[in-house]
């Protein structure tokens, strides 16, 4: 590796087993300075560890001109790098518009959408594990802990994002933007901007303009310690799961469509695990958590000891009622 900052990313991958040899890799690549830094530095660590490496840019059909300048870059500098590249257009305003979410939500499901769908193919065609590279870094995860935090949260909020998350790896997670920029700086690389991130009406952009530099003020090494608090959080939320996921194996009922609870089982558990089996009920009714919340999940507890046919209703079309000495979790 050539740098400290290379260095310390080496040590990060193969600490937390991100890629391993024989394995495929797919970067989602903006041609922003962040996905910019992780192509280079993939392409490098191809000379370490044996993989397979390309590059996907999705157009999102806004900022028609913009997108258009970042899709002629990402190609350009990936087959300077002799890196296969792949492109999808998405139709960001339409599908949000249809869906009725906004640009940047949108955006990112049909982003993820598409990366999946290639990831998908790609394994499937070689037979290899393929992982889907992101780019995102330690501010991208204080961003992102505050974002959970003040729109209300529990222990999984907290946890932020992981550095492998099913198919899914992070490798940045454990690098500064101002580490990124710097490094670049020194390569003579510089990517290019999204004029969009600069919009502080997405939510997202107005806590890393506004809000970040107001912690930073407080204590210069904020986001570090948000990263570290992430990390502790992320090793609770795996212990809370694994208990509740325990209590679900002993004591649910799993039909088409609802999981039912005892009551008597449930109120002999402590609120703080109540919660989290609320919440591991869910994800395997549903297939995620997306939009519970800690006021969603402290709802639901309170029905518990409010009496038969009490109910709350739920995102994602999901509810949770009193049915006897039971609490159904079901699908509407």
């Amino acid at each position: 590796m050539q740098s400290g900052t290379d260095t310390k990313l080496f040590f990060y991958i193969k600490k937390n087993q991100l890629i391993m040899p024989g394995e495929q890799v797919l970067l989602a690549f903006s041609g922003g300075s962040d996905s910019l830094y992780l192509l280079y530095f993939l392409k490098e660590l191809r000379k370490h560890i044996p993989f397979s490496l390309e590059a996907m840019h999705i157009h999102h059909g806004i900022r028609e001109e913009e997108a258009e300048r970042d899709l002629f870059f990402a190609k350009r500098k990936a087959e300077e790098w002799e890196i296969p590249f792949s492109f999808v257009r998405v139709d960001v305003p339409g599908f949000s518009e249809r869906e009725g979410l906004g640009l940047e939500e949108g955006g990112r499901i049909l982003r993820y959408r598409a990366l999946e769908r290639k990831r998908a193919e790609w394994e499937s065609r070689e037979g290899r594990k393929t992982k889907l590279a992101l780019a995102q870094h330690m501010d991208d995860q204080a961003e992102t802990v505050m974002h959970h935090l003040v729109r209300g949260t529990g222990i999984a909020g907290l946890s932020g994002m992981q550095s492998i998350e099913e198919n899914k790896i992070r490798p940045l997670l454990c690098l500064r933007k101002a580490e990124i920029l710097e490094r670049l700086h020194v390569l003579s690389l510089a990517g290019v901007e999204d004029s969009s991130n600069s919009d502080l009406s997405f939510t997202r952009n107005y806590i890393r303009k506004e809000l970040i530099p107001v912690l930073e003020r407080i204590n210069r090494h904020a986001v570090r310690h948000i990263f570290e608090e992430a990390c502790f959080f992320s090793e609770l939320e795996a212990y809370f799961r694994k208990k509740a996921f325990l209590f679900i194996e002993e004591f649910a009922e799993k039909k088409e469509g609802e999981i039912a609870l005892p009551l008597k089982a449930l109120k002999m558990e402590d609120a703080v695990l109540r919660r989290e089996i609320y919440l591991e009920t869910l994800r395997l009714l549903r297939g995620n958590t997306k939009d519970i919340s800690r006021a969603h999940l402290s709802s639901v507890d309170k029905i518990i000891f409010a009496g038969n046919g009490k109910m709350v209703e739920l995102p994602g079309k999901a509810l949770g009622k009193i049915n006897g000495k039971t609490l159904v979790f079901a699908l509407l």
